[in-house]
Protein backbone atom coordinates (compact mmCIF):
# COMPACT_ATOMS: atom_id res chain seq x y z
CA UNK A 1 0.00 0.00 0.00
CA UNK A 2 1.39 3.54 -0.89
CA UNK A 3 2.62 5.02 1.88
CA UNK A 4 0.33 8.76 0.72
CA UNK A 5 -2.29 6.20 1.27
CA UNK A 6 -2.62 6.40 4.94
CA UNK A 7 -1.55 10.22 5.27
CA UNK A 8 -4.46 10.86 3.18
CA UNK A 9 -7.06 8.30 4.94
CA UNK A 10 -6.09 9.70 8.49
CA UNK A 11 -7.26 13.20 7.93
CA UNK A 12 -10.09 12.30 5.44
CA UNK A 13 -12.07 9.12 6.59
CA UNK A 14 -13.72 11.37 10.38
CA UNK A 15 -15.86 13.37 8.26
CA UNK A 16 -16.32 12.24 4.59
CA UNK A 17 -19.87 10.96 4.25
CA UNK A 18 -18.85 7.37 2.61
CA UNK A 19 -16.85 6.53 5.97
CA UNK A 20 -19.21 8.32 8.50
CA UNK A 21 -22.19 6.28 7.07
CA UNK A 22 -20.20 2.76 7.06
CA UNK A 23 -19.61 3.57 10.51
CA UNK A 24 -23.09 4.10 11.41
CA UNK A 25 -23.99 1.23 9.60
CA UNK A 26 -21.56 -1.00 11.17
CA UNK A 27 -22.08 0.40 14.45
CA UNK A 28 -25.59 0.08 14.39
CA UNK A 29 -25.48 -3.35 13.22
CA UNK A 30 -23.10 -4.35 16.58
CA UNK A 31 -25.40 -2.98 18.46
CA UNK A 32 -28.52 -5.16 17.19
CA UNK A 33 -26.65 -8.24 17.51
CA UNK A 34 -24.81 -8.21 20.85
CA UNK A 35 -26.87 -9.50 24.31
CA UNK A 36 -26.06 -7.04 27.47
CA UNK A 37 -23.39 -8.92 29.28
CA UNK A 38 -21.78 -8.00 32.69
CA UNK A 39 -18.84 -8.64 31.26
CA UNK A 40 -16.85 -6.60 28.52
CA UNK A 41 -16.52 -7.86 24.78
CA UNK A 42 -13.38 -7.95 23.46
CA UNK A 43 -12.94 -6.94 20.03
CA UNK A 44 -10.27 -6.91 16.46
CA UNK A 45 -10.18 -4.44 14.07
CA UNK A 46 -8.26 -6.62 11.70
CA UNK A 47 -6.72 -4.39 9.25
CA UNK A 48 -7.34 -0.91 11.31
CA UNK A 49 -5.62 0.82 9.01
CA UNK A 50 -5.30 4.54 10.98
CA UNK A 51 -7.19 3.32 13.90
CA UNK A 52 -11.01 5.16 13.17
CA UNK A 53 -13.34 2.22 13.66
CA UNK A 54 -10.73 1.77 16.95
CA UNK A 55 -11.58 4.67 18.37
CA UNK A 56 -15.07 3.82 17.74
CA UNK A 57 -15.95 0.28 18.25
CA UNK A 58 -14.19 0.08 21.85
CA UNK A 59 -17.97 1.47 22.98
CA UNK A 60 -18.19 -2.71 23.00
CA UNK A 61 -15.21 -3.37 25.23
CA UNK A 62 -11.40 -3.52 25.09
CA UNK A 63 -10.26 -3.48 21.51
CA UNK A 64 -7.14 -4.30 19.60
CA UNK A 65 -6.24 -3.16 16.36
CA UNK A 66 -3.93 -5.30 13.74
CA UNK A 67 -2.27 -4.25 10.46
CA UNK A 68 0.56 -5.32 8.12
CA UNK A 69 1.93 -1.54 7.77
CA UNK A 70 3.91 -0.08 10.92
CA UNK A 71 3.16 3.29 9.29
CA UNK A 72 -0.67 2.84 9.16
CA UNK A 73 0.04 1.72 13.22
CA UNK A 74 1.87 4.88 13.71
CA UNK A 75 -1.28 7.05 12.60
CA UNK A 76 -3.63 4.51 15.21
CA UNK A 77 -1.07 5.23 18.69
CA UNK A 78 -1.90 9.08 17.23
CA UNK A 79 -5.58 8.44 17.56
CA UNK A 80 -4.36 7.38 20.99
CA UNK A 81 -4.96 3.44 20.52
CA UNK A 82 -2.35 1.71 22.24
CA UNK A 83 -3.28 -2.25 21.85
CA UNK A 84 -1.85 -2.57 18.26
CA UNK A 85 -0.42 -5.68 16.54
CA UNK A 86 1.91 -5.40 12.98
CA UNK A 87 0.87 -8.93 11.07
CA UNK A 88 -0.27 -9.71 8.26
CA UNK A 89 -3.90 -11.00 8.07
CA UNK A 90 -2.99 -14.67 7.39
CA UNK A 91 -0.88 -15.10 10.16
CA UNK A 92 -2.39 -13.45 12.71
CA UNK A 93 -0.66 -13.61 16.40
CA UNK A 94 -3.14 -14.25 19.08
CA UNK A 95 -4.33 -17.13 20.53
CA UNK A 96 -7.49 -18.80 19.66
CA UNK A 97 -11.04 -18.16 20.24
CA UNK A 98 -9.94 -15.04 21.68
CA UNK A 99 -12.42 -12.20 20.78
CA UNK A 100 -15.52 -11.63 20.88
CA UNK A 101 -15.95 -9.68 17.90
CA UNK A 102 -14.02 -9.04 14.82
CA UNK A 103 -14.52 -6.49 12.32
CA UNK A 104 -12.56 -6.74 8.98
CA UNK A 105 -13.78 -3.61 6.54
CA UNK A 106 -13.06 -3.47 3.56
CA UNK A 107 -9.37 -5.07 4.13
CA UNK A 108 -9.77 -8.65 2.59
CA UNK A 109 -9.93 -7.12 -0.91
CA UNK A 110 -6.50 -6.36 -0.56
CA UNK A 111 -5.65 -9.56 0.22
CA UNK A 112 -3.88 -12.31 -2.11
CA UNK A 113 -4.83 -14.77 -0.18
CA UNK A 114 -8.24 -14.03 1.11
CA UNK A 115 -9.29 -17.78 1.77
CA UNK A 116 -5.98 -18.08 4.51
CA UNK A 117 -7.06 -14.54 6.08
CA UNK A 118 -10.19 -15.36 6.77
CA UNK A 119 -9.20 -19.04 8.10
CA UNK A 120 -7.02 -16.99 10.84
CA UNK A 121 -9.63 -14.53 11.39
CA UNK A 122 -12.00 -17.79 12.19
CA UNK A 123 -9.69 -18.79 14.55
CA UNK A 124 -9.46 -15.67 16.81
CA UNK A 125 -12.76 -15.70 17.06
CA UNK A 126 -14.73 -17.39 19.92
CA UNK A 127 -17.61 -19.85 19.27
CA UNK A 128 -20.53 -17.81 18.94
CA UNK A 129 -18.86 -14.44 18.40
CA UNK A 130 -19.48 -11.85 15.89
CA UNK A 131 -17.87 -10.79 12.37
CA UNK A 132 -18.63 -8.13 10.79
CA UNK A 133 -16.89 -8.02 7.22
CA UNK A 134 -17.65 -5.27 4.37
CA UNK A 135 -15.76 -5.68 0.85
CA UNK A 136 -16.49 -4.03 -2.40
CA UNK A 137 -18.95 -5.53 -4.81
CA UNK A 138 -19.25 -6.53 -8.75
CA UNK A 139 -16.04 -7.17 -10.86
CA UNK A 140 -17.55 -5.30 -13.56
CA UNK A 141 -17.43 -1.84 -11.43
CA UNK A 142 -13.90 -2.15 -11.33
CA UNK A 143 -12.12 1.08 -12.01
CA UNK A 144 -9.17 3.62 -11.11
CA UNK A 145 -10.92 3.41 -7.66
CA UNK A 146 -9.74 -0.25 -7.24
CA UNK A 147 -6.14 0.76 -8.69
CA UNK A 148 -5.82 3.48 -6.39
CA UNK A 149 -6.52 1.49 -3.44
CA UNK A 150 -4.56 -1.72 -4.97
CA UNK A 151 -7.47 -4.20 -4.73
CA UNK A 152 -7.13 -6.99 -5.96
CA UNK A 153 -10.49 -8.29 -6.51
CA UNK A 154 -13.76 -7.57 -5.75
CA UNK A 155 -17.03 -9.81 -4.71
CA UNK A 156 -20.48 -11.03 -5.39
CA UNK A 157 -22.78 -12.54 -1.98
CA UNK A 158 -22.22 -16.04 -3.59
CA UNK A 159 -17.90 -15.74 -2.87
CA UNK A 160 -18.38 -13.95 0.34
CA UNK A 161 -20.80 -17.15 1.40
CA UNK A 162 -18.14 -19.45 -0.13
CA UNK A 163 -15.48 -17.94 1.65
CA UNK A 164 -17.07 -18.27 4.79
CA UNK A 165 -17.78 -21.80 4.03
CA UNK A 166 -19.17 -23.76 7.33
CA UNK A 167 -17.79 -21.63 9.91
CA UNK A 168 -19.93 -19.23 10.28
CA UNK A 169 -24.10 -19.06 10.95
CA UNK A 170 -24.49 -15.91 8.41
CA UNK A 171 -26.95 -13.71 10.03
CA UNK A 172 -26.95 -10.94 7.06
CA UNK A 173 -25.19 -11.18 3.47
CA UNK A 174 -26.03 -7.65 1.69
CA UNK A 175 -25.54 -5.69 -0.71
CA UNK A 176 -25.56 -2.08 0.59
CA UNK A 177 -24.48 1.64 -0.32
CA UNK A 178 -27.25 0.58 -2.29
CA UNK A 179 -29.61 3.96 -2.38
CA UNK A 180 -27.08 6.10 -4.15
CA UNK A 181 -26.35 3.29 -6.38
CA UNK A 182 -27.65 4.17 -10.04
CA UNK A 183 -25.46 7.65 -9.60
CA UNK A 184 -22.49 5.59 -8.43
CA UNK A 185 -22.65 3.36 -11.61
CA UNK A 186 -22.68 6.65 -13.47
CA UNK A 187 -19.51 7.62 -12.20
CA UNK A 188 -17.80 4.91 -12.21
CA UNK A 189 -18.81 3.60 -15.86
CA UNK A 190 -17.00 7.39 -16.59
CA UNK A 191 -13.81 6.78 -14.75
CA UNK A 192 -13.94 3.04 -16.77
CA UNK A 193 -14.13 4.84 -19.77
CA UNK A 194 -11.56 7.50 -18.74
CA UNK A 195 -9.10 4.34 -18.09
CA UNK A 196 -9.59 3.23 -21.20
CA UNK A 197 -8.94 6.40 -22.91
CA UNK A 198 -6.31 7.29 -20.99
CA UNK A 199 -5.26 4.14 -19.15
CA UNK A 200 -2.16 6.25 -18.09
CA UNK A 201 -4.11 8.58 -16.39
CA UNK A 202 -4.76 7.17 -13.19
CA UNK A 203 -5.15 9.74 -10.85
CA UNK A 204 -3.58 10.04 -7.41
CA UNK A 205 -4.88 9.17 -3.89
CA UNK A 206 -4.82 12.62 -3.47
CA UNK A 207 -7.09 13.57 -6.31
CA UNK A 208 -9.07 10.58 -4.98
CA UNK A 209 -9.72 11.91 -1.20
CA UNK A 210 -11.75 15.01 -2.21
CA UNK A 211 -13.92 16.47 0.12
CA UNK A 212 -17.45 17.20 -1.16
CA UNK A 213 -19.38 20.09 -0.51
CA UNK A 214 -20.40 20.26 3.06
CA UNK A 215 -24.23 20.39 2.35
CA UNK A 216 -23.51 17.49 -0.15
CA UNK A 217 -21.29 15.18 2.15
CA UNK A 218 -23.81 15.67 4.45
CA UNK A 219 -26.96 14.96 2.38
CA UNK A 220 -24.92 11.96 0.75
CA UNK A 221 -24.11 10.26 4.83
CA UNK A 222 -27.62 10.44 5.69
CA UNK A 223 -28.87 8.42 2.42
CA UNK A 224 -25.77 6.09 2.72
CA UNK A 225 -26.98 5.43 6.35
CA UNK A 226 -30.12 5.54 6.23
CA UNK A 227 -29.75 1.51 4.75
CA UNK A 228 -29.30 0.78 8.74
CA UNK A 229 -33.26 0.67 8.54
CA UNK A 230 -33.29 -1.89 6.40
CA UNK A 231 -30.20 -4.30 7.09
CA UNK A 232 -31.56 -4.80 10.10
CA UNK A 233 -34.71 -6.67 8.60
CA UNK A 234 -33.39 -8.35 5.42
CA UNK A 235 -30.55 -7.69 2.55
CA UNK A 236 -30.82 -5.65 -0.03
CA UNK A 237 -30.52 -7.00 -3.29
CA UNK A 238 -27.96 -4.91 -5.28
CA UNK A 239 -25.36 -2.44 -4.44
CA UNK A 240 -21.49 -1.45 -4.73
CA UNK A 241 -20.51 -2.92 -1.42
CA UNK A 242 -21.74 -6.02 0.57
CA UNK A 243 -21.97 -6.18 4.07
CA UNK A 244 -21.75 -9.15 6.27
CA UNK A 245 -22.62 -10.30 9.82
CA UNK A 246 -21.92 -13.62 11.15
CA UNK A 247 -21.71 -16.12 14.34
CA UNK A 248 -18.76 -18.70 14.03
CA UNK A 249 -20.15 -21.71 14.71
Amino acid sequence: MDIDYYAQYFAFEQNDWWFVARRRIVLDLIASHVSDSDSPLHLLDAGCGTGITLEYIERFGPTVGVDNEIVALKFCRARDARKLACAPLENLPFADALFDIVTCLDVIEHIDDDQSAIKEITRVIRPGGLLVLTVPAFNIFWSDHDVINHHRRRYRRSQIRQLLGGRFSIDLLSYYNTHLFPLAVFVRMLKKVEMKIWPSAVRTVKAENTYLPRSLNGLFSKIFGSEVFWLKRGALPIGLSIICVARKN
